[in-house]
């Protein structure tokens, strides 16, 4: 099914229209996850190519899920799926953030984004499987 391409798409698109998060600019500047070394073109190539992604892939899979009457479960798993990728998106610009000392709101995102995400993508991937 389409659902790995609207998590994939979702968790890009959502990083991309997070933006630069960074706290401090300078040489003295921490780090939890060293973020990409993208320059701006290309992040915004790379961006608005996952948001068009997105829009297609939610498109194809509403198309798919009115015309072969598919089940409520699955409609929830695809909001499951979205909302990870958005987690997912949101929480590596977060973790990616140049700060002064340490990042706490990159200790946040493992500490609760984590779970979250496991008990998500555990539940999205129960929904569809059962798809009644």
């Amino acid at each position: 099914m389409l659902l790995p391409f609207a998590l994939v798409a979702t968790a890009v698109s959502v990083w991309w229209l997070v933006g630069d998060l960074d706290e401090f600019d300078g040489p003295d500047a921490d780090f939890m996850i060293p973020p990409p070394d993208l320059s701006s073109s290309a992040e915004r190539w790379i961006g608005g190519s996952a948001l068009v992604l997105l829009v297609g892939t939610l498109f194809a899979l509403g198309a798919v899920l009115r015309t072969s009457g598919a089940s409520r479960n699955r409609r929830i798993a695809l909001l499951l799926v979205v909302i990870a990728g958005a987690i997912i998106g949101a929480g590596y610009r977060v973790m990616t953030a140049a700060v002064v000392g340490a990042n706490i709101g990159g200790g946040l995102v493992l500490m609760f984004g984590g779970p979250l995400l496991a008990f998500l993508l555990v539940r999205a991937g129960q929904l569809a499987h059962r798809g009644d």
